[in-house]
């Protein structure tokens, strides 16, 4: 499986996507984040998806509420605020 890996203290120049075996169950200091589901389950449907809200983004037709705004140098920040609950909505990070 993939993993984003933090491989030091700092920005996203920290985060590598690496392959890691089954994970380990997270440490008192750590959270895991399991993201695809659908498309392991049932990739056909995931692939319809993913399809249909890009034409529906390319019609100007999905309006996302955006919660919270941080500079790239804040992506810690921006974690921090989705794993405290404070974006309701989408986090985004800008350059």
């Amino acid at each position: 499986m993939k993993a984003m890996v933090c491989e030091a203290f700092g920005g996203p120049e920290v985060l590598a996507l690496r392959e890691v075996p089954d994970p380990p169950p997270p440490g008192p200091d750590e959270i895991q984040v399991r993201i695809g589901g659908l498309s392991e389950a049932n990739p056909a449907q995931a692939r319809a998806n993913m399809k249909a809200l890009v034409e529906l983004a390319a019609q100007g037709k999905l309006k996302p509420r955006i919660s919270h705004r941080f500079r790239l140098d804040q992506a810690a920040e921006a974690l921090r605020a989705v794993i405290d609950r404070a974006v309701i909505g989408k986090a985004v990070l800008v350059s």
